[in-house]
C-alpha cells in the first residue's frame, strides 16, 4: 500500500488501524466499529485536497471517554457536494484554520494529538459521502492510495 494523497506534511504516513469492524477500549469504555483510518507518526497534518472548512472544534483538552467528545479536537473540510474529510484527535488546530476558510491542497490544518476518545497520539482520518444529505462514512484507503478521486463536480480546487 502506497499513500499518494498525503495527510502528513512529512509524507511518511503509516496506517495503524483500518476502516471497519474493530473494538477498542479506553479507560474501561469500549467502542465497536471504526469510521476512518488511524495514521502515525506524530506530525503536522495537511489537507490532501482543496476544500472549505465547515467545522473546527478546538476546546477539548486531553482524553475524554465520557462520550461527549469522542473525536476530540477536529476539523471538517467539505471537498465538494459529495465529500467531507474529517481530521480528528488533534492537539492544535485553533489558530491554523477557521470556519468559512477555503484551504488549498497541502495546507497545514492541525497537529496530531490524542484528544477525545483516543488511545495514543495519532490522526483519525475520515471520509464521508454527503450526497444524500447525511454524513455516511466510507473507507478512505482507496482515496489515500490515489485510486478514488474526490475532486471535480463543483469542488473547491
Amino acid at each position: 500500500m502506497a499513500i499518494i494523497n498525503h495527510v502528513l506534511e512529512t509524507k511518511n504516513e503509516r496506517i495503524i488501524s483500518p476502516f471497519g469492524d474493530r473494538s477498542i477500549t479506553v479507560d474501561g469504555r469500549t467502542v465497536r466499529g471504526h469510521d476512518g483510518v488511524d495514521i502515525v507518526p506524530e506530525g503536522w497534518i495537511i489537507t490532501p485536497v482543496s476544500g472549505l472548512v465547515v467545522y473546527v472544534k478546538y476546546n477539548v483538552r486531553g482524553k475524554d471517554t465520557s462520550g461527549l467528545h469522542d473525536l476530540g479536537n477536529y476539523v471538517k473540510i467539505k471537498v465538494n457536494d459529495k465529500y467531507i474529510l474529517r481530521f480528528c484527535h488533534l492537539a492544535k488546530c485553533k489558530t491554523l484554520v477557521r470556519v468559512g476558510q477555503t484551504v488549498k491542497a497541502g495546507a497545514v490544518i492541525g497537529y496530531m494529538g490524542t484528544t477525545g476518545f483516543s488511545d495514543g497520539v495519532h490522526l483519525h482520518f475520515g471520509l464521508y459521502d454527503i450526497s444524500n444529505g447525511i454524513e455516511t462514512a466510507i473507507d478512505p484507503l482507496p482515496f489515500l492510495e490515489g485510486k478514488m478521486p474526490l475532486t471535480g463536480n463543483g469542488g473547491y480546487n
